[in-house]
């Protein structure tokens, strides 16, 4: 199993995101501490796997506020980009009505190359509404073969119907869809069985396919150039320099 892993890594076909020791908050903390953990955290990483386990994208989804600090922490380490999902929910719902779930994050106005892609996640950091396949939820499996209650069709096209929805707030062709959530994967197998069996029938199981997958860094390269070169009317160039401070993720 090890060897597997490592060459999964080296093949590029597994990757790790953020890479830390932790998940660092980023508002009540020191850039010492950050960059100590990170450093912790990256040389564990090249140790075990190699220098292909060097993570290009940073995962700040459950902080609870982000600041352009940390944002200008991964600009200077190298990050391509970096995705987080806490921010007041009015805010959020106006960019989810603009387009604006991506843009390009200009860290700071001093130095040199701060700019960083930078993602939104669309609801939660967990599974799309109905699709979560842990032993912890009650979610039906996908069910395939010649079984009486085959699902597959159904499954596939609720699906599909909420990628296309999901699409509608994002430039990019190419978005993000996060699966598992807190306290999850105890039996990864259930998961990943399900989900290979998603991934493939909405590959195969369609006349003309509208759905790929990639792996995270692709969707990053791609999210970079729409916003670069692709802009749709009325829509800005995606470069912002701003904090994000979490103030209510709902309305009370």
């Amino acid at each position: 199993m090890k060897i597997a892993v490592k060459q999964l890594v080296a093949e590029g076909r597994l990757e790790f995101a953020g890479g830390a020791w932790s998940m660092n908050d980023e508002a009540t903390v020191h850039y010492q501490s950050v960059i100590d953990q990170f450093n912790l955290g990256l040389k564990f990483l090249k140790d075990t796997f190699g220098t292909c386990a060097r993570p290009r994208i940073g995962w700040q989804i459950d902080p609870f506020g982000h600041s352009r600090e940390m944002a200008s922490i991964f600009a200077q380490m190298g990050y391509n980009g970096e995705f987080f999902a806490r921010m007041d929910y009015v805010e959020k719902n106006t960019r989810l009505k603009s387009l604006a779930m991506e843009m390009i994050w200009r860290s700071s106005e001093y130095f040199k190359d701060s700019e960083i892609f930078t993602g939104l996640l669309y609801q939660h950091y967990g599974s799309p509404p109905g699709f979560c396949f842990d032993i912890h939820c009650q979610d039906d499996p996908i069910i395939d073969g010649k079984s009486y209650d085959n699902n597959v069709d159904k499954r596939v096209d609720d699906f599909i119907a909420y990628v296309t929805s999901m699409s509608k707030s994002f430039r990019a062709n190419h978005i993000m869809v996060p699966m598992g959530d807190d306290f999850q994967y105890e039996d990864a197998e259930v998961n990943f069985k399900n989900m290979d069996k998603l991934i493939n029938y909405c590959k195969v199981g369609q006349t003309k396919p509208r759905i790929s997958f990639h792996i995270l860094a692709t969707i990053i390269l791609i999210g970079l150039d729409i916003l670069l070169h692709v802009q749709p009317k009325n829509v800005s160039s995606g470069m912002e320099i701003i904090s994000f401070r979490r103030l209510n993720n709902l309305a009370h």
